[in-house]
């Protein structure tokens, strides 16, 4: 609650119940990725580079662990270990649907930590069954502590 002086109580169990992607009241962009656009992700240990989740955000951002835990406020449950960064590239002659605006907030409980968000997320809304590599190329695979 001292993180955000302006909720209530039903405000922070909403947030531990429901874990939007996206603040409260907000309503993501809809947008298409075209060839050769690129985003960065945050990567777990043994996690490969060739099986990306669903959620990217700009490259060039993502400085460390605490900026993804932090910024892009990943819980601790979601990713318990971060090791990397991958930079994709949307193929060739590829379009993909997807949401952008800011991350929401999150309640890690395990680590009974606030986690702000606030970075500028993507959502890539290709079903989960699918693969990605289908649609992405890797660009580049960095370390981050």
């Amino acid at each position: 609650m001292k993180n955000n002086p302006n909720a209530n109580l039903d405000d922070y169990f909403n947030l531990v119940r429901e874990q939007s992607p996206w603040p409260n009241g907000y309503h993501p962009k809809e947008a298409v990725l075209k060839s050769g656009d690129q985003f960065e992700m945050a990567l777990s240990v043994g996690q490969g580079p060739e099986y990306p989740g669903r959620f990217g955000t700009p490259t060039g951002t993502i400085r460390d662990v605490d900026y993804v835990r932090d910024n892009l406020a990943v819980k601790n449950d979601w990713k318990p270990s971060i090791d990397k960064v991958v930079t994709y590239r949307v193929k060739d002659g590829v379009k993909l649907p997807v949401l952008e605006g800011p991350v929401g907030p999150q309640v890690d409980l395990g680590m009974d930590k606030y986690l702000p968000g606030g970075a500028h997320q993507t959502q890539i809304l290709i079903d989960r069954g699918k693969n990605l590599m289908d649609y992405l190329e890797i660009i580049d695979v960095r370390p981050i502590k």
